[in-house]
């Protein structure tokens, strides 16, 4: 019997896809490094699509932009989430991987969450997966804007809802006494 939570419709990840999957720890990289290593990793993932995922080619080039711009967008949120909320002095690594399922594109992040963060993130969850979307971005703007330490955020994840028609689900599972939070991004292509 599995101890892992889920939440919204998860997708366990399957080998059966094309897929691309990147793995690093962080606890040894100063901070600055690791916001330039999360950019790098994102326009790696762009390059990566343009390049050998074989409909590419077949696309118009505005769909070619587009596609593009949104893989660059949810990978650069799931980046900033990792470096701001991570518990990067875990030696648990890190994983991001980018999977393409017929019309869809689906991101996956996992990474360990310090202890005192799972509560209140699974809540937040909670709120995105059952309020109205738009009121809870008022919010959080509103939220985030009387917070200077920037921690109560998540206007990224109700950015993806609201202007990308994103599905989101995610998996809590804990390994070596370390909460692993699992994000999953489902767009269409």
């Amino acid at each position: 019997m599995s101890d892992n939570q889920y939440f919204g419709e998860y997708i366990e990840p399957t080998n059966e896809i094309e897929y691309l999957t990147s793995s690093f720890i962080f606890n040894a990289i100063p901070r600055q490094q690791r916001w330039l290593n999360g950019g790098f990793s994102t326009h790696f993932l762009l390059e990566y699509w343009e390049v050998f995922f074989p409909m590419y080619n077949r696309l118009t080039l505005n769909k070619k932009t587009e596609i593009g711009n949104n893989i660059r967008f949810i990978a650069n949120e799931l980046f900033e989430n990792l470096l701001r909320y991570a518990d990067l002095t875990s030696n648990l690594p890190v994983r991001f991987s980018l999977y393409f399922p017929e019309d869809k594109i689906w991101f996956y992040m996992t990474n360990p969450v310090k202890a005192e963060q799972v509560e209140p993130f699974q809540q937040f969850i909670q709120r995105l997966l059952t309020e109205n979307i738009d009121e809870l971005y008022v919010q959080q703007v509103e939220l985030s804007a009387l917070d200077e330490s920037g921690e109560t955020s998540g206007i990224g994840f109700l950015t993806m809802l609201n202007d990308y028609q994103a599905k989101l689900a995610w998996k809590f599972e804990t390994v070596a006494e370390t909460t692993l939070a699992t994000t999953l991004v489902q767009l269409a292509r």
